[in-house]
């Protein structure tokens, strides 16, 4: 079983009146693999494709360039 762990960073924009996201980037921030008989879900995350954004702390984190 994998257990993955993370955050959506949204930007927000208004039109005709309604607020709708314009813009989202998913932030990986840990992954778990764990024995199971099920063996479908394993591998679906790894931390070394460079497309995956992983979490980090301080100013390097996705986070501080949205606010």
């Amino acid at each position: 079983m994998t257990l993955t762990g993370g955050r959506l960073i949204d930007r927000f924009e208004k039109r005709d009146g309604e607020w709708r996201i314009k813009h989202r980037k998913t932030i990986l921030d840990w992954n778990r693999d764990q024995p199971t008989a099920e063996t479908w879900c394993l591998g679906m995350f790894n931390p070394a494709d460079p497309r995956i954004i992983m979490g980090q702390r301080g100013t390097g984190d996705e986070s501080y360039n949205r606010f």
